[in-house]
């Protein structure tokens, strides 16, 4: 339900806030509505449903957005504009949002042995093994996203690929850098000739829902890069990928995440791009950690 909302007043000059009536679908009970102010951030939003719906608010606490005729979903980052998303939705739409805890919303934070830690990081402390104290893992993640330049964790590997307006899927070698993500379009295991399958610029990366039924996707384990704005099926602006397994979606998912967030404004730059804000500090709550990444 969307419903928006118009007023301006006068401080000395005259402007207008836009506020959008929001129904927000949550696990259990009936759904959530609230004015959602077009300046807030989605952290902000859910800390004003908390505080309206008398909620405690945790960190995994997010906001999905769903496309029931696309077959995806994405959790929101903290810092989007939700109100700026919400108006891309066509009039009428399906489209939905959720408030629901989500305990992979961050699994870099939570377990950045197994998402962070690549050849670009040996530079940083870390124990043998992947048995890692909190203490160790919240250091490792503040100093991963604060060098001098953060690239997304170096991804390659195979993954299926569905063919454009066919339900038939082929492995290709992928590899995931900074400016988009590639593959090899002959199938082959080489980082020669290598094509970009979508920049990051203007996409966004979504997760399938039912796809094996939908796509006849080779595992369950699929994800969607999507031209942002659009919302509407269209085959040259919507790539449909699928992983063997879980570990290996997940790794995917999470460095394509991370390059999205980190995307240079130069979409056709290889080069690494700069650190996070100094608003990111060493001293910094794994809550302020997973804000910063945001």
């Amino acid at each position: 339900m969307l419903e928006t909302l118009t007023s301006s007043w006068s401080s000395g000059s005259q402007f207008q806030i836009t506020r959008i009536f929001v129904k927000f679908f949550v696990e259990d009970g009936a759904p959530l509505q609230m004015l959602v102010d077009e300046r807030w951030t989605v952290a902000d939003t859910m800390q004003q449903l908390a505080d309206k719906h008398h909620i405690t608010l945790c960190e995994d606490h997010c906001i999905v957005e769903e496309f029931p005729d696309l077959y995806i979903r994405r959790i929101y980052e903290d810092h989007e504009n939700l109100v700026e998303n919400i108006q891309l939705w066509v009039q009428d739409s399906p489209n939905k949002l959720y408030f629901i805890r989500r305990p992979d919303k961050y699994p870099f934070i939570d377990r950045p042995e197994l998402y962070l830690v690549t050849e670009k990081t040996a530079d940083l402390e870390v124990p043998p093994g992947d048995n890692w104290t909190k203490e160790v893992k919240t250091q490792f993640v503040q100093d991963f996203f604060t060098r001098e330049t953060v690239s997304p964790p170096e991804l390659e590997g195979f993954l299926h690929l569905k063919s454009d307006g066919r339900k038939s899927w082929k492995k290709h070698y992928f590899v995931l850098r900074p400016s988009g993500l590639y593959y090899a379009p002959k199938g082959k295991k080489s980082s020669k000739d290598l094509q970009c399958l979508m920049n990051l610029h203007s996409n966004q990366v979504y997760t399938g829902i039912n796809w094996a039924k939908k796509y006849k996707s080779p595992t369950e384990w699929c994800i969607a890069i999507k031209l942002t704005a659009l919302q509407m099926k269209r085959s040259q602006y919507i790539k449909y990928i699928c992983a063997d397994d879980e570990a290996s979606f997940r790794r995917w998912l999470v460095g394509l995440r991370i390059a999205k967030v980190r995307t240079p404004d130069d979409e056709d730059s290889d080069e690494e791009f700069p650190a996070p804000p100094p608003v990111f500090s060493r001293t910094s709550t794994p809550s302020q950690v997973s804000r910063t990444f945001s």
